[in-house]
């Protein structure tokens, strides 16, 4: 489109003039491009990914080796070009923007990997699920150009001296956790309370999350998964789900409201609690456009002038 659009003013202005604006935009057009070309070689040109899923979700699991100069960053995102010759050809032409997470800090001994977490909507992650979902152990390999890393990170302390509590809904949980890592990797003590909450319309989203929260419950973060949909299966609400250790340390409760949860009372009950133990908090939070204008909207209703601890909101978010 950015090409017809400037062949159609080239033939518009080249006898009115003004062509300097013409070439200045065919100019930043092709640096664009070349530099997502320059990105794409020094991350080894074509690769190879693999591509999984569990047999109930709509949600892929990208794994892909890191590339020698790929720099990652917490809140990092590539861009992904999907090369199939069974699939319609333009779809190799298109760019997808996926958050980027690191298996360092659960793998050691396979610090190379990087993860992506894709929901299939239309177009070519639909494509990419139906061909998952067909193939033996629903895994599949797939040629890809990497592009990337894009985006800023947020600085952090050399100490954690605050409370976090990281608040997902959905697929955001997947730009939320890595700032949990981070975090917990810093040296801290059991003055601090963590609290990762995640809002989910399906609980088989917890099959292919469940390592990274009980990474997450292993250091001491309280973790709930709060389910929003209307019925569940083989989920007990008044209990909670274990992992394979079957320990108490380790679970993850399942809070089942069959509604969307309050986060003007979640985000007070946080900021009382925190106040109580004289600890400053900080929110993380991603997911949908609405969501994040609603718990934005909670936060700035959380704090009062009589407030004698610091309140701090770090927002993710898909949309632009």
């Amino acid at each position: 489109m950015n090409i017809l659009f400037i062949i159609a003013m080239y033939y518009h202005c080249h006898k009115l003039g003004w062509m300097g604006w013409i070439w200045s935009m065919a100019g930043i057009l092709c640096f664009d491009r070349f530099a997502r070309i320059v990105r794409i070689v020094l991350n080894g040109g074509l690769k190879t990914a693999t591509l999984s899923t569990t047999a109930d979700s709509n949600v892929i699991k990208i794994s892909v080796k890191k590339p020698r100069f790929f720099k990652y960053q917490v809140g990092a995102f590539a861009y992904m070009y999907f090369l199939s010759p069974k699939s319609a050809w333009f779809y190799s032409f298109q760019s997808h923007p996926f958050t980027v997470l690191s298996e360092r800090h659960r793998d050691p001994n396979n610090p190379d990997q990087l993860t992506m977490y894709v929901k299939a909507n239309k177009g070519i992650t639909r494509v990419l699920l139906s061909k998952v979902l067909n193939a033996p152990g629903h895994t599949v390999d797939c040629k890809i150009f990497l592009e990337g890393p894009y985006g800023v990170t947020i600085p952090q302390m050399v100490r954690m001296k605050r409370n976090l509590v990281g608040v997902a809904a959905g697929l955001g949980v997947a730009a939320v956790y890595p700032h949990f890592v981070e975090c917990l990797r810093l040296p801290t003590t059991d003055q601090f309370q963590h609290k990762f909450y995640w809002i989910v319309n399906d609980l088989s989203y917890m099959k292919w999350f469940e390592n990274e929260l009980q990474w997450l419950r292993e250091r001491n973060c309280e973790v709930s998964v709060i389910f929003t949909g209307s019925s569940v299966e083989d989920t007990n609400s008044d209990e909670s789900t274990k992992g394979s250790d079957d320990k108490e340390d380790n679970e993850i409760t399942v809070k089942c409201l069959n509604k969307r949860p309050d986060l003007k009372e979640l985000v007070r009950s946080e900021i009382a609690l925190s106040e109580s133990d004289n600890n400053n908090i900080t929110f993380y939070s991603c997911g949908p456009s609405t969501f994040n204008d609603d718990f934005r909207h909670a936060v700035v209703q959380g704090i009062h002038p009589s407030l004698k601890i610091d309140v701090e909101l770090e927002e993710e978010s898909f949309t632009w």
